[in-house]
């Protein structure tokens, strides 16, 4: 529920860090003299919020109406966009900062700055020389077609310089079905050849799987707007119908969820930067790792020959991954710094090797804070990118072992390959998680491969 409070009081900054709320007292009047059926300050439910605003706006575009009253309209609309910006960047913090190395008043700086309510925004003139981004948010917000907290928030993720300082601490906004929508057949065969080096039969499916799912989904999703909500169990069964090959739906929503993650690693990879995290998809867009159960079966466990085979790839395939994850972070820092490239390498060393906190490498590294030590080392951004290359190595490591006359393992044979991603390497995708005791055998590889840096 919406408080009435909002049309009345500005988030603003402070000069000493953090924000404040300032009571706009000629906002306020104007709200009780409109609105004198509503408690001020209380809570109105959605249906009376989005008539307060359809109110306001017909106020503030009327040129029958007085040019005060249009201000004061127009200052209590400003006052609850102030609101819906800060709490998108809490929600922004409160999500990726920590692990990210941002804070609060990073996110705010950028977006929360409609300081002046006595000059009008909505009718100024082009010459204006600042326009708060308050100003973006009402001048294209209609009210018969959404509430203006979903426009606000929606509005404040997609502003461009906020989107720029995110992907500077890799994390992309956009989620995987708008990634999986933006691209074509072609410019999917592209990427996969240059930079993945996709086999070019595997190669040939994606693009099949991408057609069959922009047949269905673009089509239902035309003329909608907002969030792109993830494939319907429906939309998924017309897809599987359209290929030309089986794919279970669950198969072919991981299958998905894997295409829009090289999407977006290609995506960082031409800015420059390391691959990232979607912020839209924490909960409606899981990843394949977490659509993985368990396999338990004694009676289907390989023999301890192809076992052995196994556990030696598995390991060769890890400490690769690890070595071209370090490559590429130590890589990307040396082109800002030598410098920090040195320190992310010691810094790695007395993380992973010598269980050192984050307050005591920045003294050791020669850094002022902890969370710039989290900035320097991404851990999350870091063992995604382990995971990543791990799946990629072992895909192209495990067919040429199944196909070799020296692995009998019957359970296991080209066509079960996708299978296995899914159901058998659960435990080696998902336990990169640094100084956990459940995690030993990483940290020792992890340990053994930073070294070496």
């Amino acid at each position: 529920m919406a408080s009435t409070s909002w049309y009345w009081t500005l988030i603003q900054l402070k000069s000493s860090g953090g924000y404040s709320t300032q009571v706009v007292a000629s906002a306020r009047l104007f709200f009780q003299q409109q609105f004198p059926e509503l408690p001020c300050p209380g809570k109105v439910d959605t249906q009376e919020d989005r008539h307060i605003q359809q109110q306001l706006i017909a106020d503030l575009e009327h040129s029958s109406t007085a040019p005060n009253l249009q201000l004061q309209a127009e200052r209590c609309l400003r006052c609850y966009i102030s609101h819906q910006i800060l709490y998108v960047c809490i929600d922004l913090q409160t999500k990726f900062g920590q692990d990210h190395g941002f804070n609060l008043d990073d996110v705010l700086g950028i977006v929360l700055n409609d300081v002046d309510l006595s000059q009008p925004i909505f009718n100024s003139s082009g010459g204006a020389s600042f326009l708060p981004f308050a100003a973006d948010v009402l001048k294209t917000f209609n009210p018969q077609v959404s509430s203006l907290s979903t426009w606000a928030s929606m509005l404040t993720r997609q502003q461009s310089e906020l989107n720029d300082f995110l992907l500077d601490y890799g994390i992309l906004q956009q989620s995987n079905w708008a990634l999986l929508n933006d691209k074509t057949p072609d410019d999917l065969r592209r990427i996969l050849t240059d930079p993945f080096n996709f086999p070019a039969i595997e190669i040939d499916q994606t693009c099949r799987l991408i057609n069959s799912y922009h047949a269905v989904y673009r089509r239902d999703r035309r003329g909608s707007r907002g969030k792109c909500k993830p494939p319907s169990e429906s939309q998924l069964l017309e897809i599987q119908q359209l290929l030309g090959f089986t794919l279970a739906p669950a198969e072919i929503l991981a299958k998905l969820i894997e295409i829009s993650d090289y999407l977006r690693q290609y995506r960082l990879i031409k800015k420059g930067r390391l691959p990232s995290v979607s912020m839209d998809d924490s909960e409606a867009n899981p990843t394949l790792e977490s659509r993985i159960k368990e396999v338990n079966n004694p009676e289907e466990s390989a023999p301890s020959e192809d076992r052995q085979q196994l556990y030696e790839l598995i390991n060769d395939c890890l400490d690769q991954a690890i070595k071209e994850a370090i490559d590429q972070r130590r890589s990307y820092l040396h082109k800002q710094s030598p410098e920090k490239a040195c320190q992310y390498s010691l810094a790695l060393k007395l993380y992973c090797c010598d269980q050192k906190t984050m307050a005591e490498i920045a003294i050791a590294v020669g850094l002022s804070a902890q969370w710039q030590v989290t900035r320097l080392l991404k851990l999350d951004d870091f063992l995604a990118s382990i995971r990543r290359c791990l799946i990629k190595h072992l895909k192209d490591r495990l067919l040429a072992l199944i196909q070799s006359e020296e692995f009998t393992a019957s359970y296991l044979n080209s066509e079960q390959l996708q299978t296995l991603e899914a159901e058998h390497l659960t435990a080696i995708i998902d336990k990169p998680r640094a100084n956990s005791p459940a995690n030993s055998f990483f940290i020792q590889r992890l340990c053994y491969i930073a070294q070496q840096f």
